[in-house]
């Protein structure tokens, strides 16, 4: 059954559904519309198991979209609309989506079936007959394509199912208690994990309010949860440090859960937003493959740990070189399997091996497990760096920069960083260019999150003996020069 058909059938068509700005629809509404969205969907000749990208900005109609696709049983591709042309085309042409909604001046990149904008998507929902079949789709059809990256820096799409995109659903609305009552204040990007599937398909599955923000501001945030606009708020490390600070007095007594994710939060923030707001942050951790598998339990929060398995989940902590688990106290790779593990990297059947053994998900993040089973990140095997809440993967800046004429050499890192966790930083070797050149050069290949904050000049990058760059010794190479903004 799809994930919209279990959702559906509890919901109350009076309750509220979702809104942003001034616009709200009711259960009722949602359901109407998105049955509009499958007509218009079947009228352009999108089938089961088609792909289907959705590049829209912030607005009801993403939900309606997407809910629209799940029910039909054809797979959504979400798009951060703050990709760049050459970003959003690489994906389409990976993916081969049937139909594409995207902003006009990507229009050229998009597929045989087809482009709409958003305006002309939803011209085109208002205008539909609602569709009142009920099709059927399997828990084991493909729901969702999203995008990760890899060593190679080239985005790999993870393919995931009804059922194990509503396994992480399932296994939260249980550990965080969510109920029909809830109002979620929602100021997380709808493209990926965390925003689309721990928060929005949260509060649908519960029949609670997800009350979408245009962006998240501090204050304002501050300011709607002291009026009890909301009982349960999301955000990453990057929204509590700034929530820490924002001025003025705030009463959040009517919030019952503020979450933490897509990247560690830290024991301090977790302090000083207890001390503020006499809030416990709830810490959980995740992937794009595997959806969420640990969580602080709602009774029992430790700032620093990502919790527990989540149920259903079974953890380990490998001995990377051994491959065997090692015992509490011990780092290692943290290794999970279960239910909400995806099918595989679409097309890549080579990596989708290397990633998953014998059923294990490798997760590439190293860490302890205490003796009372809550675990510690201690950081990648690898070098992502995490931007304030976004991955960002040094080999696919490094791939953009290399493209430009003086780039000899070029290695990129992550600098730690007060509020947004870590910024992305750029070693160059070559030909004497202005900064500013290469950092608009970055801008017209990446979003503007990859693109680096610091650049330093090198005679050569710092590599060891079989030629890989040591990238410990460069960060502290950036520490000792500063770099240049």
């Amino acid at each position: 059954m799809s994930l919209v058909a279990r959702w559906r059938s509890q919901w109350r068509p009076e309750r509220p559904a979702v809104s942003l700005g001034s616009l709200e629809l009711s259960y009722g509404q949602l359901s109407t519309r998105l049955d509009q969205a499958r007509a218009v969907l079947r009228g352009r000749g999108v089938a089961f198991g088609d792909v289907v990208a959705l590049m829209m900005p912030r607005s009801v109609d993403v939900v309606v979209w997407t809910l629209a696709c799940l029910a039909d049983g054809v797979v959504v591709l979400p798009l951060n609309v703050r990709y760049t042309a050459p970003e959003v085309a690489y994906l389409l042409a990976d993916a081969a989506p049937r139909l594409a909604v995207l902003p006009a001046a990507h229009h050229d990149a998009g597929p045989p079936g087809g482009c709409l904008t958003p305006e002309e998507a939803a011209a085109a929902v208002d205008g539909a007959e609602p569709v009142v079949d009920d099709r059927r789709v399997s828990g084991s059809a493909p729901s969702l394509l999203m995008y990760t990256s890899g060593t190679t820096g080239r985005p790999k799409g993870a393919l995931h199912t009804h059922d194990s995109v509503g396994a992480t659903v399932e296994a939260l609305h249980q550990a965080w208690r969510w109920s029909e009552g809830d109002v979620l204040l929602h100021a997380l990007p709808l493209t990926h994990v965390h925003g689309l599937v721990v928060a929005a398909f949260g509060a649908l599955r519960a029949g609670a309010t997800c009350r979408c923000v245009q962006r998240f501001d501090a204050a304002d945030v501050a300011a709607r949860l002291h009026r009890g606009e909301a009982t349960v708020f999301m955000g990453v490390p990057t929204f509590y440090n700034r929530l820490a600070t924002a001025p003025g007095t705030f009463d959040w007594s009517r919030v019952r859960l503020l979450t933490s994710g897509s990247a560690p939060l830290s024991a301090d923030t977790h302090q000083r937003i207890q001390e503020r707001f006499g809030h416990a942050i709830v810490e959980r951790y995740g992937m794009t493959e595997v959806g969420i598998v640990f969580s602080n339990p709602y009774e029992r929060r430790v700032p620093g740990s990502i919790g527990l398995p989540l149920p259903g989940i079974t953890a380990q902590v490998t001995d990377p070189d051994t491959l065997e688990p090692v015992e509490a106290g011990e780092a290692g790779e943290l290794w999970v399997r279960g239910p909400s593990l995806f099918v595989g990297y679409r097309g890549l059947p080579e990596q989708t091996r290397e990633a998953v053994v014998d059923g294990w998900m490798r997760t590439g993040d190293l860490a302890r497990r205490g003796q009372d089973g809550f675990v510690v990140l201690l950081g990648r095997r690898g070098d992502m760096i995490l931007r304030g809440g976004f991955n960002v993967y040094p080999a696919e800046v490094e791939g953009a920069l290399r493209e430009h004429r003086a780039v000899r050499d070029v290695a990129v890192v992550g600098l730690p960083h007060a509020d947004l966790g870590q910024t992305v930083a750029a070693a160059v070797v070559g030909p004497e260019v202005s900064d500013q050149e290469l950092l608009e050069f970055a801008r017209a290949r990446l979003a503007p999150y990859k693109v680096p904050a610091q650049i330093l000049r090198l005679e050569e990058l710092p590599r060891n003996t079989m030629g890989k760059v040591l990238k410990r010794e460069l960060r502290g190479m950036f520490r000792a020069s500063g770099g240049s903004t």
